[in-house]
């Protein structure tokens, strides 16, 4: 880690500490109650730094980036309405039922579409 190395583990620190896919505003706005000298330029630095070492993960969405320290292997479910980011477990062994001879490293899906709580909110 770079400049910032105290700033940028107290942002690791909170993605690391929850599981709602925060934006950058999100962790801004937490941070910004324990340490009032953060800046949002800060943390767009650190999670751009954190994402380019493959850290964290950024997850794009039709309306912002949301970020990611989930390591296992899954899939994000999003909500095209509430923009809602659900983690999925992908089985290993599933997965490697359908790619043969293929040692797999990584794994990303994204699959768009309409939560069950948008859902039930619009009447489809």
């Amino acid at each position: 880690m770079e400049r910032n190395t105290k700033q940028k583990k107290l942002i690791l620190d909170n993605i690391c500490n929850r599981y709602d896919h925060p934006t950058s505003e999100m962790i801004y706005n937490d941070l910004k109650k324990e340490n009032d000298s953060i800046g949002l330029a800060t943390i767009y630095r650190a999670l751009k730094s954190l994402t380019d070492a493959g850290i964290i993960q950024k997850i794009n969405t039709d309306k912002s980036a949301h970020y990611d320290y989930n390591r296992h292997n899954h899939c994000h479910l999003i909500c095209n309405k509430c923009q809602k980011i659900i983690d999925v477990k992908l089985d290993d062994i599933f997965v490697k039922n359908i790619i043969d001879d293929f040692e797999i490293e990584k794994t990303g899906l994204q699959i768009n579409g309409i939560c069950k709580d948008c859902k039930i909110k619009g009447g489809n």
